[in-house]
């Protein structure tokens, strides 16, 4: 069974060997002892007697290692800090594989990594995220069916949720095109700092749409033009990958079937219902920031980071930025609850190996580490 090992005591064994060897360097040289001077006359050469040495056995050769390169995406800093601590870790856990981080925001990656590809210098290692159907489709990524079946773990419910191995199914055939890390939803973000001084409970499991627009209308508060306090903000619920969630939440969804659809159904009573939800929650309850007084927030940390917004909907991967928050508390709560349940995007993540990798074995060996 694949063990855990925290990343402080990761790096402890890092820095530890690494100790080690600095100091085994830096330690003095002792010279050797010169021979006692006895005064006796020297014997003649040629009676000398013949110096004998034990035989030296030839030392081991090094062991080669083999560098990956591994293209990801960071859309903060903190973020950025995360990838590049996660190798950091591999690469100190082990002395036969090193890993390049390649790592810049998520809008040039696919450019980039389309140049590459077309180039014939793919990375080793992508992670996974669906702007790479096009590239999948071509056949840019192997089917890591291979590697899988070498580790039982992998295949043991037990240890590794085997419902995260479908959405790696991408051609709707039983290859497995990416190693699935987890999977992420969406979320409710709340400023407790802002719910206490407006006397409202904090979010609970039972929490539906109405109530979530009644506490974000006891936390708004405004002054002049522009918003002082916000009770929400839209800024990720405006894309088309989260606003479905109310249709789904409604009854219906953007269209008819997610495989095989055959019309547009955002016509429909209850789309347009959800759909005016979100408008009104900007233009008519005036709980949320319009564009303007959006940018102005992004000037100030960020929505929620600005600390004038209570309930924030985005994804878990918030997480890994909203740690560095010290002004206020915050927390997790599950999302609001509509007429027909709690629908949420869901997405998975993992690293792929390209076709065009020289040392997809070496890859295969990061990938499974940090799975």
């Amino acid at each position: 069974m694949l063990g855990k090992i925290s990343r402080r005591d990761m790096l402890k064994v890092g820095g530890g060997s690494l100790l080690g060897a600095l100091l085994g360097a830096c330690a003095p040289t002792t010279p050797s002892a010169p021979a006692p001077t006895t005064g006796a006359s020297e014997a003649p050469v040629d009676e000398a007697p013949e110096a004998t040495q034990a035989p030296q056995e030839a030392a081991p050769p090094a062991a080669e290692t083999v560098e990956v390169s591994f293209m990801m995406w960071a859309w903060s800093p903190e973020n950025e800090q995360f990838e590049r601590e996660r190798v950091d870790m591999f690469n100190q856990s082990q002395g036969e594989v090193v890993v390049n981080p390649v790592i810049m925001p998520y809008g040039d990656l696919w450019t980039k990594l389309d140049i590459l590809i077309a180039s014939g210098e793919a990375p080793d290692s992508v992670w996974y995220d669906f702007a790479a159907y096009p590239l999948i489709a071509k056949g840019e990524f192997i089917d890591l069916s291979p590697y899988v079946e070498t580790v039982p773990e992998m295949l043991d419910d037990a240890v590794y949720d085997q419902n995260f191995w479908e959405p790696t199914k991408m051609l709707g055939d039983d290859r497995k095109l990416a190693l699935p890390i987890g999977g992420e939803g969406m979320n409710l973000f709340y400023n407790l700092d802002l719910l206490d001084a407006a006397g409202e409970a904090y979010p609970t499991d039972d929490l539906t749409w109405d109530d979530f627009l009644a506490r974000a209308q006891a936390t708004t508060k405004a002054e002049g033009d522009m918003g002082n306090q916000f009770g929400t903000s839209l800024a990720w619920l405006s894309s088309w990958w989260a606003w479905s969630l109310l249709l789904q939440a409604n009854g219906v969804d953007i269209v008819d079937s997610r495989t095989k659809p055959t019309k547009c159904t955002l016509d429909t009573p209850e789309a347009v219902e959800a759909l005016q939800f979100l408008q009104d929650l900007i233009y008519e309850h005036k709980v949320a920031p319009d564009p303007a007084q959006a940018s102005v927030l992004a000037d100030q940390g960020g929505d929620f980071a600005s600390g004038r917004v209570a309930l924030f909907i985005d994804g878990a991967w918030d997480v890994v930025s909203f740690r560095g928050i010290d002004r206020f508390e915050w927390d997790i709560a599950l999302l609001p609850k509509g007429p027909q349940g709690r629908p949420s995007p869901f997405w998975i993540g993992g690293p792929m190996i390209a076709t065009q990798s020289k040392n997809a074995d070496a890859a295969w060996e990061w990938s499974k580490w940090t799975a």
